[in-house]
Parts: structure tokens; C-alpha cells; sequence
């Protein structure tokens, strides 16, 4: 019979540009939020604090990110096949 075989590979770097796209919208909405601590609550002590811990939490996470993502090998591929003539859906 036929030997169909599908086979393909996905790099790692893919999701690291999908990873980065989160990043960017985080980094988006923070910065939104703090435009609106600083024009409208910066003055009182309570918004003086929490534009400082999320200033502070922020470059928290975005350490712990950068600690996890220098330890990949961005060049390694997931490699994913599967033979036609073992598929059994039913």
C-alpha cells in the first residue's frame, strides 16, 4: 500500500516570538497604568507606593524571565511525525 509519512519541525524560536508578543502587551498595559498612577493618584503616599511596586514587580518578573530564557537552546526543533498507515482515528 502507500507509506505516507507526515513529518515537520518546529523551532523553539517561535515561541519565543510568541512569548515576546505577550511581553510587549504586559509591558503595554504597565505603562498605561502607570500614566494613570502618576497623573491622577502620584501625589498621595498610597499612589506613590504602588507605582513603586509596580515598577518594582515588573522588573521582578521580567528577571526571573530572562534568567529562564538565557538556559534555552533557541536553535533546537521539536520535531513531530506521524505515519499514515498507524493513524487509527476510529
Amino acid at each position: 500500500m502507500f507509506n505516507f509519512t507526515i513529518n515537520f519541525d518546529i523551532s523553539y524560536s517561535y515561541f519565543l516570538i510568541a512569548y515576546l508578543l505577550a511581553i510587549g502587551m504586559i509591558l503595554f498595559f504597565a505603562a498605561a497604568s502607570l500614566y494613570h498612577l502618576v497623573k491622577y493618584g502620584f501625589m498621595s503616599p498610597l499612589g506613590m507606593f504602588m507605582t513603586l511596586l509596580l515598577i518594582a514587580g515588573t522588573m521582578y518578573v521580567l528577571l526571573l524571565s530572562y534568567e529562564a530564557l538565557a538556559a534555552i537552546d533557541w536553535k533546537q526543533q521539536i520535531s513531530i511525525g506521524q505515519s499514515a498507515n498507524s493513524f487509527a482515528p476510529f
